[in-house]
């Protein structure tokens, strides 16, 4: 399994079994997809869910290479969106509102199961993210003509990386491993 493979079942996971989004793709109830950051905005989000339902988007991760606390470790950054559909029939307003709450509060519950899962040494995170917390959840801005209230959650965590060119998990570079000064 590769890591992204790893990452995008981690999320599905929690999508399947949240009481409240309970994604069931062969039932009709699809309720996780995996999407671009771009396409983190509520305009033209479609969904396959019941009305009044959740919704929860997976942004494909990104990630740097770099030193924490002398140690080179892979630095990922990944994230998702909850968005709760709400009645625009009704109070515009305080439906909205009520939407944002409960995005929120589903957000908070998946964000506990993150931290629990690094401190029981999930190999998604294996103990980093208890660690070093760099977790993020901002409003999605409310647009026109939509019936979603979302919460966008961003968050860091790190992975050992290797850096030895002659290891046994290297490729056999052509040139011996180190790349001359002269060329």
């Amino acid at each position: 399994m590769t890591f992204e493979d790893l990452y995008i079942n981690y999320f599905r996971h929690q999508a399947e079994n949240h009481p409240d989004l309970v994604h069931d793709a062969e039932q009709g109830e699809q309720v996780f997809d995996v999407i671009d950051i771009e396409q983190g905005m509520l305009v033209g989000l479609r969904s396959g869910v019941r009305p009044d339902a959740f919704m929860m988007r997976l942004f494909h991760y990104t990630y740097r290479i770099g030193f924490i606390k002398g140690e080179m470790r892979k630095i990922i950054q990944g994230g998702f969106m909850l968005a709760k559909q709400f009645s625009v029939r009704e109070d515009d307003a305080a439906e909205y509102r009520l939407a944002l709450r409960e995005a929120e509060r589903v957000t908070d519950e998946i964000i506990e199961k993150m931290l629990a899962d690094s401190q029981a040494g999930h190999p998604l995170f294996y103990y980093s993210l208890d660690r070093d917390q760099d977790i993020t959840v901002i409003t999605s801005p409310k647009a026109s003509g939509t019936s979603y209230a979302a919460k966008i959650c961003t968050f860091s965590f790190s992975q050992h990386w290797r850096n030895c060119i002659d290891s046994s998990e290297a490729p056999t570079w052509l040139d011996g491993g180190l790349t001359h000064h002269q060329l």
